[in-house]
C-alpha cells in the first residue's frame, strides 16, 4: 500500500524508470526519492518526457538525473552514474565543469555547443565523441539557482562520416598523370589528410615483373613508419617468413587483428598513441592481385560496423583508382607502341592496323574517308559498304553530335596546317551497354596526325574504346554527388527535428 506522500506511482511504467526508482536515493545528496522537494519533483517529470536525451544536474553538487535516451549516450556508465555528482560521472569534463555548468548560471543564459569534441569514457576508454546541446540554468519560485538542465543530441557518426568521405573522395580523385609505380604517392597523400581514423598506413604493390606463381611484394608507401623498420619490405615472396607477410596471407579479404609487436617504433599520428588494432586489407580486382593496404584503426573509437565499413571503402576505393591508372597505363603504352610502328613504313602501318585491337582511319583533307580497318567498323557499327563515308567530310557520320563541334574543329586545324598530330576523346553515335545502367554512346580516344604518302597529304586517326574507363569515372563522380546530396538531406532533418 502507498504511503499517504508517495507520488512516485505517477511516474511512467517502464524498465528504465523502474530503475530509477529501485536507487537508494538516501545515499545521494538528492536525498530519498518520496522527500524530494516539489521543484525537483517536477523537472524529474520533465526529464522523463523530453523526447531528446536529457540529463537534470541538481543541487550544489549537480547529482546527474537522467532519462532513457542520455542513458544511451552514457554506454556503459549506466546506472553507476544515477545519482553521482557530475565531477564523479565524468571525471574526464570535470575542468569543463565551469564552462558546461557555472557560466550560464552567472550569466543567466544556456550554454551553447554545436558539433563539441568530447573524449568520454563510457566503454571502458577515452572516446571520441560530438555532441550537440546546451546546459540551461533552472531556478525556483524564490528564484534560487536550482539544478542545470542539459540536452544533447551525438553528431559522433555524421563528423566521422563526413571525415572519410572526404578521405575518400580525395582518394578517388587522383590529380597528375600517374602510374602504377607511382599511384602509391597519390594513395599515401590522400590517406594522410585523416590521421586519426588512419594514424599509419603501409601500402604494398606486387612486381610487375615477377615469375609466374610467385606475389612479390614491396612497400611503396607509408605513414608513421621510420625508414629503416623492418615492415618496409623490398621484393619479398608473399610466402617468405617475414612476419608482416604472415599476417598479410591470412588476409583473403578484409581482416582486424590485434596490434602485432612488429609494429613497435612507429610514430602514430592523430592522436599519437598506439592503434589497439591493426586492419589489412587485400587489394585485389578479380584475379589481378595489386597488393596490401596495412593500416592502424582509430584508436579513440570502438572496433564496430563503422571500423569495418572504412576498410571495405578504402578495398574498394584504391583497387578502382589503381585499376583504372592500369587501364589508362595500357592505353598509353598501346598508343606509343603505334606511333613507333607507324615512324617505321607504311607496310608496318597496314599490317598492325589489320591485327591491332585498334580503330584506325585514313581521310583525305576534304573530309572523305579512304581507308579503314575492321576494328574501326567494329567501333563506329558503320556498314562497310556505306558510301556517304567516302564522300566529302564523310568522317563525320559516326560521331554522335555532343562530339560534332570538337571534331570539326580539329579537322580544320589540321587543314590549316595549325597542327601535325593531337589527342582527342570523341563520343560515337553507336551504344555500348554499361554494367548499370541504360546503353548509352561509345567515348574513344583518338590519336591523329598528318602524313604524307605518295600521292596525298592524309590524316592517319587511331581510336581505341574508353567507354567503361570513362563510366566507371562518372560512377565515382555520381556515388560522391550522392554523397554530398545524403549529407545535406541528413543535416536538413536534423535541422527540423531541432
Amino acid at each position: 500500500m502507498l504511503a499517504p506522500d508517495d507520488w512516485t506511482h505517477l511516474l511512467p511504467d517502464t524498465d528504465f524508470v523502474r530503475l530509477l526508482k529501485s536507487i537508494d536515493w538516501s545515499q545521494t545528496q538528492a536525498g530519498a526519492l518520496q522527500q524530494w522537494p516539489n521543484f525537483l519533483r517536477r523537472e524529474l517529470f520533465h526529464v522523463l518526457a523530453d523526447a531528446n536525451p536529457a540529463c537534470l544536474y541538481w543541487g550544489k553538487y549537480q547529482i546527474a538525473i537522467y532519462n532513457e535516451g542520455f542513458s544511451l549516450l552514457a554506454g556503459h556508465r549506466h546506472p553507476n552514474i544515477l545519482g553521482k555528482p557530475f565531477d564523479d560521472a565524468w571525471p574526464e569534463l570535470a575542468d569543463q565543469r565551469e564552462q558546461f555548468v557555472e557560466d550560464p548560471v552567472m550569466r543567466g543564459s544556456s550554454s551553447v555547443c554545436n558539433r563539441l569534441e568530447v573524449f568520454v569514457s563510457r566503454n571502458g576508454f577515452l572516446e571520441e565523441c560530438f555532441f550537440t546541446g546546451s546546459f540551461t540554468p533552472l531556478r525556483n519560485d524564490q528564484l534560487e539557482y536550482m539544478a542545470s538542465y542539459n540536452t544533447c543530441y551525438e553528431h559522433t557518426s555524421q563528423v566521422l562520416y563526413e571525415r572519410r568521405t572526404n578521405m575518400l573522395n580525395l582518394l578517388s580523385s587522383p590529380i597528375g598523370d600517374y602510374t602504377t609505380q607511382t599511384i602509391a604517392t597519390h594513395i599515401i597523400k590522400a590517406l594522410e589528410t585523416n590521421p586519426r581514423d588512419i594514424p599509419m598506413a603501409v601500402l604494398y604493390q606486387t612486381e610487375v615483373e615477377s615469375q609466374a606463381g610467385e606475389v612479390i611484394l614491396s612497400a611503396t608507401g607509408s605513414i608513421g613508419v621510420p625508414e629503416d623498420h623492418s615492415i618496409l619490405i623490398q621484393n619479398c615472396n608473399l610466402n617468405s617468413s617475414a612476419s608482416i607477410l604472415e599476417l598479410c596471407r591470412q588476409a583473403n579479404d578484409i581482416i582486424l587483428l590485434p596490434t602485432p609487436p612488429c609494429l613497435e617504433k612507429v610514430d602514430w599520428k592523430g592522436f599519437e598513441e598506439p592503434s589497439k588494432s591493426i586492419g589489412i586489407v587485400q587489394l585485389r580486382s578479380g584475379p589481378h592481385l595489386f597488393g596490401y593496404l596495412l593500416v592502424g584503426t582509430n584508436p579513440r573509437r570502438p572496433l564496430d560496423e563503422h571500423a569495418t565499413q572504412i576498410l571495405n571503402d578504402l578495398s574498394r576505393h584504391i583497387v578502382s583508382v589503381i585499376s583504372a591508372v592500369s587501364s589508362t597505363e595500357e592505353i598509353n603504352q598501346r598508343l606509343k607502341l603505334l606511333e613507333s610502328e607507324l615512324e617505321q613504313s607504311e607496310k608496318q602501318i597496314r599490317y598492325l592496323a589489320m591485327h591491332a585491337e585498334i580503330g584506325m582511319q585514313h581521310v583525305r583533307m576534304d573530309g572523305a574517308q579512304v581507308w579503314a580497318n575492321d576494328h574501326w567498323f567494329k567501333i563506329t557499327g558503320i556498314d562497310k559498304d556505306d558510301a556517304e563515308i567516302c564522300k566529302a567530310m564523310g568522317f563525320m557520320k559516326p560521331i554522335h553530335p555532343d562530339s560534332s563541334p570538337d571534331a570539326l574543329d580539329v579537322w580544320r586545324q589540321f587543314v590549316m596546317g595549325e597542327v601535325t598530330e593531337l589527342t582527342i576523346e570523341i563520343k560515337l553515335k553507336q551504344l555500348w551497354t554499361p554494367p548499370v545502367g541504360d546503353p548509352e554512346p561509345i567515348m574513344t580516344m583518338a590519336v591523329a596526325f598528318r602524313y604524307q604518302d605518295a600521292k596525298n597529304t592524309l590524316i592517319m586517326a587511331c581510336m581505341v574504346d574508353i567507354s567503361h574507363l570513362k563510366w566507371q569515372e562518372n560512377w565515382q563522380k555520381r556515388s560522391a554527388e550522392e554523397a554530398r546530396e545524403a549529407k545535406r538531406q541528413q543535416e536538413q532533418f536534423i535541422d527540423a527535428i531541432r
